[in-house]
């Protein structure tokens, strides 16, 4: 039964995603697997999926080509499904998918990596981790928000606060 379902699912993104079966049900499982998700959640999944398509400027398609270079990372910093998806509004921006990809998977690794300039702000103002923080229930916007907060007491600006161009963006 989890299988008929889970193919169906699969067919449904498939088709409002602008994609093809084998596409969708590989994202579904890279995803289902990284965030160590049952297949009873495919449905939430692929909900999650296709209103990311429909908040940016992308297609289940291409982010079914992106997302499993960034979803490991954000599974291993608490960064949950929702937070990763919202991130992907860059491509509401212009920003292409898979660019959009490498600056998030930038991002995320400098907020999560001991001695970067922006862990080291989180943990200064915060006395946490970027994946405490998640963990804890802070959004990815609010930690964001920190880092600007420290931007503006300091007159720096947001790309400032991190070691690469690529997760300024992001930010």
């Amino acid at each position: 039964a989890d299988a008929v379902t889970f193919v169906s699912e699969a067919n449904t993104l498939a088709k409002a995603g602008f994609t093809d079966i084998d596409t969708a049900v590989d994202t579904l499982t890279t995803t289902l697997n990284a965030y160590g998700m049952e297949t009873d959640q495919v449905s939430k999944v692929s909900d999650k999926l296709i209103t990311t398509q429909n908040l940016g400027k992308t297609t289940v398609n291409e982010l079914g080509s992106s997302l499993g270079k960034v979803i490991p990372t954000a599974a291993m910093y608490n960064v949950s499904l929702d937070e990763l998806s919202a991130a992907y509004v860059t491509t509401k921006n212009g920003i292409a998918t898979a660019e959009s990809t490498t600056y998030i998977n930038s991002m995320l690794n400098e907020l999560g990596k001991s001695g970067s300039k922006s862990a080291d702000i989180l943990s200064e103002k915060t006395g946490k981790t970027f994946s405490e923080l998640m963990d804890s229930g802070y959004t990815l916007s609010e930690v964001l928000q920190i880092l600007q907060d420290e931007a503006d007491s300091s007159g720096k600006s947001m790309a400032d606060m991190f070691g690469s161009a690529e997760a300024a963006k992001a930010a």
